[in-house]
């Protein structure tokens, strides 16, 4: 396979810009318009190429056996296939996404700043001058050809550097399938569905007005006025100690427990209020389903854009083009407006408890392991050991959701406030004295001893990072960067040193974070069951078994992979996908792995 670096130079203005908009948005925008392209060839040699000679050269690349490189390549492949709609290259690589990883969530990832970081010429400044100008003079399109073929050759140079560095290959494939699901996309989306949704959702909140007795929404944003409102009412709003400054603060969040009970509150007015303010706040719905019109009223298909290694410490994928499809609400609306294209399925696999799997088996819970192995209800299993009679998911579902809160939540070292408060805030929420917290987390950490003993294992790998030892802890090894995973990466732990209480202090995007034992674990866990599920849709998508399916990868969510496949082919695809996720990957063979799925027309079908 032959690799083009490329990079594109467009319009843009104060107004029209990446910063502002969407990238979708900004290419299919009417003023977009494309200066000139840079591509270096398989010979090593950069040109510069003026708008309408592009075609021409887009045509004569032999795409099935070309990898195609650039820094943001969600950008420039997104003007290939959408605007130029060219075929789909053999691999998709992008530096913006290997330099996550490779240089840390304390480091900026722009190509100015890589190029810094590996001591190449610096990035040049001519694109400044193109600004708010659709026509360049010669003058001006021969420093923007000078300014694009360099920007071509540092990221070529920057992609040479970090693969001598190490990168993995594995994961160039994760980066090529996440930027597929933008570049090539797929789903759907009901018009039609979105728009009631719309409306309904703006009518809502009009209505939380008028029952408050309020004109506009302004005393509802504000948190001095709201607390106005409230002592108005006979209320003292409720006060919490601010994590950030230490010092007291108005607790009206949605999780803030004192101010979630007076939605019980014996007045009316008060509650009314409460309410309105929770739902006039939360701008999360209208704002995700504006978002989501836009390709849905142009008919276009829905690009998902994910952000590779963009949840920080521990390699998980994060929300990009200013939306995040991986936390939509199970049995919303937005779900059931996300359809399958004509002729095809939607066909959804889920990694079954992938962390709570992955903790029992790194910390060597051995019982726990076999009960996963043996298919048993863990959540139930558990359940029966909090009440002392027999829990089963049907005849006890709340007896169920406390056990499943429990293993899903106590395994990091949750305390028995923050479990009460968990119980509280979650669906169903649940109302639990002191005591019997106090009382379930501590059966917790009897009954699964191995796992706070894993806990302390990882304090004392904090140690050895902290004094720059390198010792291998079987599924990781430390080093004086971090702890080393299994696929090469690392979770960094910069300036780590002891906060003189038992715990440690790292620095975290800039900001001192707190480290213990327990956090650490949780770090651990997800990082590793993070390299799970990828490993594991790697061999989904492998080219014998897409070849003979035609399925392709729409989403990806976690623990689970959205698939798109003709309807002839969607239960082919179903037991592919299930086959390959109950299979371990070779460094863990014997975490006991599971997974479930469904098909249909509508996400929400498939996954309920």
């Amino acid at each position: 396979m032959k690799i083009l670096a490329l990079d594109f130079e467009t319009y843009y203005d104060q107004e029209y810009s990446l910063s502002k908009m969407t990238t979708d948005s900004y290419v299919h925008d009417q003023r977009f318009k494309v200066h000139m392209m840079s591509l270096r060839d398989a010979g090593g040699t950069t040109h510069c190429f003026p708008p309408h000679v592009i075609p021409h050269v887009l045509s004569r690349i032999d795409w099935p056996n070309t990898g195609i490189l650039a820094q943001n390549t969600a950008f420039d492949g997104y003007i290939l296939t959408q605007h130029y709609h060219t075929p789909q290259p053999k691999l998709w690589l992008d530096t913006l996404s290997m330099a996550r990883p490779m240089l840390g969530h304390n480091s900026r990832h722009s190509l100015k700043a890589l190029a810094e970081y590996y001591g190449l010429p610096p990035k040049g400044t001519e694109v400044e001058n193109m600004r708010g100008k659709r026509e360049l003079s010669p003058r001006e399109y021969a420093a923007g050809a000078d300014y694009c073929i360099h920007d071509t050759e540092l990221c070529w140079e920057i992609f040479q550097r970090m693969m001598a560095g190490g990168f993995p290959a594995s994961e160039l494939r994760v980066i090529d399938l996440t930027l597929r699901m933008f570049l090539d996309p797929l789903l759907r989306l009901d018009t039609e569905m979105l728009e009631r949704y719309l409306v309904e959702v703006r009518e809502g909140k009009a209505d939380l007005l008028v029952k408050a007795g309020l004109t506009s929404r302004d005393a509802l944003m504000s948190n001095d006025m709201f607390a106005d409102l409230l002592e108005a009412l006979g209320v003292d709003p409720p006060m919490k100690i601010s994590k950030t400054t230490g010092k007291p603060t108005l607790a009206f969040a949605k999780t803030d427990p004192d101010f979630k009970a007076l939605l019980e509150h014996d007045d009316p007015r008060v509650s009314t209020l409460v309410a309105a303010r929770m739902g006039v706040k939360s701008t999360i719905e209208e704002t995700r389903t504006e978002r989501l019109l836009v390709p849905a009223r142009a008919n276009r298909p829905w690009p998902v854009l994910l952000n590779y290694f963009g949840a920080g410490t521990t390699g998980r994928h994060s929300g990009g083009n200013k939306q995040n499809p991986q936390n939509l609400k199970r049995g919303g609306v937005l779900r059931e407006s996300i359809t399958a294209p004509d002729g095809c399925a939607i066909i959804v696999v889920d990694s079954s408890q992938i962390e709570a799997r992955s903790l029992a088996t790194v910390a060597g819970q051995a019982d726990l392991v076999q009960s996963f192995r043996n298919k048993e209800d863990i959540y139930s299993g558990f359940a029966t050991d909090i009440y002392g009679y027999p829990v089963d998911k049907i005849s006890h579902p709340l007896e169920r959701h406390v056990g499943k809160t429990s293993v899903l939540g106590l395994g990091y070292g949750m305390g028995w406030f923050k479990f009460q408060l968990a119980l509280y805030t979650g669906t169903p929420s649940v109302e639990m004295e002191d005591p019997q917290c106090e009382r379930i987390v501590d059966l917790y950490r009897a009954r699964f001893a191995m796992i706070p003993q894993f806990w302390r294992t990882m304090n004392s790998a904090l140690s050895c990072v902290y004094e720059g030892i390198e010792r291998d802890f079987g599924y990781f090894q430390t080093c004086g960067e971090g702890l080393r995973l299994p696929n090469g990466f690392l979770i960094r732990y910069p300036y780590l040193k002891p906060d003189g209480n038992g715990s440690w202090i790292y620095l975290q995007k800039g900001k001192p974070s707190k480290l213990y034992g327990a956090k650490a674990t949780e770090n651990l866990i997800q990082a590793l069951a993070r390299i799970v599920v990828t490993d594991q849709m790697i061999e989904v998508m492998r080219d014998q078994n897409t070849s003979r399916y035609h399925h392709k990868l729409a989403l990806f969510a976690h623990d689970e992979l959205v698939l798109v496949a003709p309807k002839q082919h969607a239960e082919d695809v179903l037991a592919l996908a299930l086959d390959c996720m109950h299979q371990a990957p070779p460094w863990i063979p014997e975490l006991p792995v599971a997974a479930e799925g469904g098909i249909g027309y509508r996400y929400a079908e498939a996954k309920s």
